[in-house]
């Protein structure tokens, strides 16, 4: 008898493969869940990403697992109904509510039908996202808050620096032409001036010598062939 009811136990209690996780476990065998960004200020809104799930079931979010928010209220933040490929991508807002420190989303499954493939049934399936942290600021990315600088004191005048304005080349080129006076224009001419002065000079020596070298290879040419010619008539 005691064997006979030891075999009906282990025939009735669901495998480990097949088992879902309690409502404070962790996650059903085979979900996942991703939350962005990993600290959030209060209030803000969270990302979450979540797959594994059966197709077409309806999913509650709770914080933290709590079924019910301070004052009564309803701890359910956000509502989701599963895509055909067993994942959806969404975004709540966290109340206010909710305490600065770590937290983490619980995605539960309130309806929904049972696959005949799936060893868990529908109802069963939860999942328990990564921790975030709520702060004073939200951090993306892993860059530094932005610190805001206190309020001045009621009556107080908090002096600013106005900055010197700089005046780009084509601010510069615009306030010319409106004046009616290009300074960037006459500038480049007084620039340019005498360099282009200085190269028609040298161009102007260079082609000089030129022709002095022409002149006096044409000279040693004709004197080359005078000899040939005296030398022939000999």
């Amino acid at each position: 008898m005691l064997v006979a009811l030891m075999a009906a136990a282990l025939v009735l209690l669901p495998t480990d493969d097949a088992r879902a996780d309690t409502l404070t476990g962790d996650s059903t065998t085979g979900t996942a869940s991703t939350v962005s960004p990993s600290t959030i200020a209060v209030g803000g809104t969270l990302s979450y990403t979540l797959s594994g799930f059966p197709e077409g079931a309806h999913v509650a979010i709770l914080i933290d697992d709590a079924d019910v928010g301070p004052g009564g209220q309803t701890g359910v933040v956000g509502e989701l109904t599963v895509g055909e490929d067993g994942t959806y991508a969404g975004a709540v807002e966290l109340p206010t509510y909710v305490a600065k420190g770590a937290h983490w989303l619980r995605f539960k499954v309130t309806a929904g039908e049972d696959i005949p493939t799936n060893a868990v049934r529908t109802l069963d399936y939860t999942n328990k996202s990564p921790y975030f942290t709520v702060a004073d600021v939200t951090i993306i990315g892993g860059e530094a808050p932005t610190v805001l600088s206190a309020p001045a004191p009621t009556g107080s005048v908090t002096p600013s620096a106005t900055p010197t304005p700089t005046a780009t080349p084509a601010a510069a080129v615009a306030a010319g032409a409106a004046g009616g006076t290009s300074t960037s224009g006459t500038g480049w001419a007084s620039a340019s001036l005498p360099v282009v002065t200085t190269v028609l000079l040298a161009l102007a020596a260079v082609l000089a010598v030129l022709t002095v070298i022409v002149l006096i290879e044409r000279r040693r040419l004709l004197a080359y062939e005078h000899e040939l010619e005296y030398a022939t008539r000999r």
